[in-house]
């Protein structure tokens, strides 16, 4: 008698980290420099990035297929906080000051 195998290689479940990047500028578009951004997960881990001069950031080891409440801080600027869910990379994400 033959043994039945699968075949298949063993999948990993564990899905690979994902980033989020993109930038924080102020109403007229202009780049704000050093500004926090934050990405707090579903489970309560925190995430966080320095925005540099031309306002960009990255945020970095996120858990893949997780929603995030994604917000920024910087110094004369108020920003809103929008929840996102991310499956993959997400690239050019824009974080505009309200004030």
């Amino acid at each position: 008698p033959s043994a039945i195998r699968n075949a298949a290689p063993a999948r990993n479940t564990t899905a690979a980290p994902v980033s989020i990047t993109g930038r924080l500028v102020s109403r007229s578009a202009e780049p704000i420099h050093k500004g926090t951004v934050t990405a707090i997960g579903q489970n309560g881990a925190v995430y966080t990035a320095t925005s540099n001069k031309r306002g960009q950031f990255s945020l970095v080891g996120l858990p893949a297929g997780e929603a995030y409440t994604i917000s920024a801080s910087a110094k004369r600027y108020q920003f809103p906080s929008t929840m996102v869910t991310v499956n993959q990379d997400l690239t050019g994400f824009i974080l505009t000051a309200t004030r």
